[in-house]
């Protein structure tokens, strides 16, 4: 399997983009390439995580997008969107979206988020591809479960040892990073609160906690610090 392949059409913003991707931990095998090379890669092989450029035109972008997963499978899609926001194209298949001039640790943090299952949206009113489903309702969380191979079962909560190592390292309690894991994986609120069997004003009070400390002003920003610092928001042990 390839850890992760980059299509971009400009050579310039590839080779950056492929530089980054070699920095971050476990991604050993990238390959990229233009959208012309896609047809050279038969038989398709799959991918644990597809970065597509997308051109900023809605219907090629959408074709490109299919017939990349048609020749790479992959696991996790995150989209590489130009500044100027093309009109809404949605995809089942896609985790992320990010801007294409995006610092090379945001990009690195949002590679970082999406392998360990969380979602890389910024507000929907932003990004066009955050709105296949709402976060927090019943859809996005079916959604999720089906992809996930779980459908209508809870998640199990994060290992106590991981817990208690990504809190150390960020300096919040156990609690709120525990909270802090299940929401990096796209958990609803209401969800969380059921997994850790406790009232959704209570998950809101250690997420507004955890986002203070670590000063961020919404759940995203908190993630991407989060991982920034070095926390495991996997939930693995790692000792």
């Amino acid at each position: 399997m390839i850890a992760a392949a980059l299509i971009e059409r400009h050579p310039l913003l590839r080779l950056g983009l492929f530089r980054v991707l070699r920095t971050i931990e476990g991604l050993d095998d990238v390959i990229a390439m233009a959208p012309s090379e896609l047809a050279d890669h038969v038989p398709a092989r799959e991918v644990e995580l597809l970065l597509l450029g997308l051109t900023g035109e809605p219907q090629a972008d959408r074709q490109l997008l299919e017939h990349a997963l048609a020749k790479l499978p992959s696991r996790h899609v995150l989209l590489l969107q130009e500044p100027v926001r093309a009109p809404a194209l949605c995809h089942p298949a896609v985790d992320g979206c990010i801007e294409k001039t995006a610092t090379p640790e945001l990009i690195g943090a949002a590679v970082r988020l999406i392998l360990a299952g969380g979602k890389c949206f910024p507000p929907a009113a932003d990004c066009p591809y955050a709105a296949v489903a709402p976060a927090g309702t019943d859809d996005a969380e079916n959604g999720n479960a089906l992809r996930n191979g779980s459908a209508r079962e809870l998640p199990q909560r994060p290992r106590a040892m991981a817990i208690a190592a990504g809190a150390r390292k960020l300096g919040i309690t156990p609690r709120q990073f525990e909270v802090l894991m299940l929401l990096a994986r796209g958990l609803s609120l209401k969800k969380v609160g059921r997994v850790l069997n406790i009232s959704v004003a209570t998950v809101k009070s250690h997420a507004s906690a955890t986002y203070r400390r670590l000063d961020a002003r919404n759940k995203q920003q908190a993630i991407h610090e989060a991982i920034r610092r070095g926390a495991d928001l996997r939930g693995e042990e790692s000792f």
